[in-house]
């Protein structure tokens, strides 16, 4: 029987884990086509850089219809690896060959060459200079894979069989000669579930008012959340609020900010739409369920971005506080 992580597997990380549709047959080419436009997304004129898990390197140009292929690049040992590309969907997907059969298996997240989606999410080499990776294992048996020196660990879920790993870029060659196996087995080809996920950016995104759910209509019935605990997930919370004054009854910080204070205003306001007394306007703008008891995860930081092993802690954490329902506005 497998452990609870199937339930978070088929809610929680279906959320957090979501995959673009694996690239269909198209080109297969060796040598990048030339850009079709001199438009870049630097000021300066420098095309777009991104280091991916096999340690290849891709240039990337800004064309009037979404990017555009400008180069590709492999360490010394990797020069004359093939690559499959193709804009699927409004999407540039580029994949080594040797990564290709582990992408279309599911064991290998087609995110790491989702080219479109790695910009979207500022993980490019100007923005971060490491990969942050989560592998996905059973958490009833073995590990399939012992992470070597250059990979740091970020966050353990012993009972959701889910690590955290970031690995300098600069190291990702040798980290993706040991998920290939290097003297031993594969870690892409083993038959015992094991996956290995992006561990993508998530960010803050506002939620609507009260009166689009119907919330006089739920008071007016008697429910008002009380005997409810909720736990907002997000970038903290203003611990000085009038409308949340008594609320809270736990918080922690899973984020990179110093404390749970929020600076950034999008936790509060979730917080203050789901159960704020609406002290600060003589109850005019309480929250949608004022009666119910708030616990607040900050799993963003004081920029409203976070990763998503944080979120699965701070998952983990607001179960652990008795929460009945999880808010994730991200």
């Amino acid at each position: 029987m497998r452990t609870p992580r199937v339930r978070l597997g088929a809610g929680l990380l279906a959320a957090l884990l979501l995959t673009t549709p694996t690239a269909a047959a198209g080109t297969h080419e060796t040598d990048p086509p030339p850009p079709t436009t001199p438009v870049t997304s630097h000021t300066n004129g420098a095309p777009i850089s991104i280091t991916l898990i096999t340690g290849d390197t891709v240039l990337l140009r800004q064309g009037p219809d979404g990017l555009l292929l400008a180069g590709f690049t492999s360490p010394p040992h990797r020069r004359g690896t093939g690559y499959h590309q193709e804009t699927h969907q409004g999407r540039l997907v580029v994949i080594p060959d040797d990564a290709r059969r582990a992408v279309i298996s599911g064991t290998l997240d087609e995110r790491f060459f989702d080219l479109t989606g790695l910009v979207e999410q500022g993980l490019t080499d100007d923005h971060q200079d490491s990969l942050r990776i989560i592998l996905d294992e059973p958490a009833d048996g073995p590990r399939a894979f012992a992470a070597p020196e250059v990979a740091e660990h970020t966050q353990s879920f012993p009972d959701l069989g889910l690590r955290g790993l970031e690995i300098a870029h600069e190291d990702l060659p040798t980290f993706w000669q040991d998920l290939e196996g290097g003297d031993g087995p594969s870690v892409l080809s083993a038959q015992d579930d094991t996956r290995v996920l992006l561990d993508g950016r998530v960010r803050a995104t506002l939620d609507q008012s009260r009166d689009l759910v119907g919330a006089s209509e739920a008071w007016d019935a008697g429910h008002t959340g009380d005997g409810v605990t909720v736990a907002v997930l997000d970038t903290g919370y203003d611990t000085g609020h009038p409308d949340l004054d008594g609320r809270v009854v736990a918080a922690e910080n899973f984020s990179d900010a110093e404390d749970v204070q929020d600076r950034r205003g999008h936790g509060t306001h979730v917080a203050a739409t789901i159960a704020g007394t609406g002290a600060a306007s003589d109850g005019r703008y309480a929250g949608v369920a004022p009666g119910a008891d708030l616990v607040v995860a900050k799993v963003l930081d004081d920029q409203g971005q976070g990763w998503t092993t944080d979120v699965i802690a701070g998952a983990e954490w607001a179960v652990e506080q008795g929460a009945d329902i999880l808010n994730l506005s991200l």
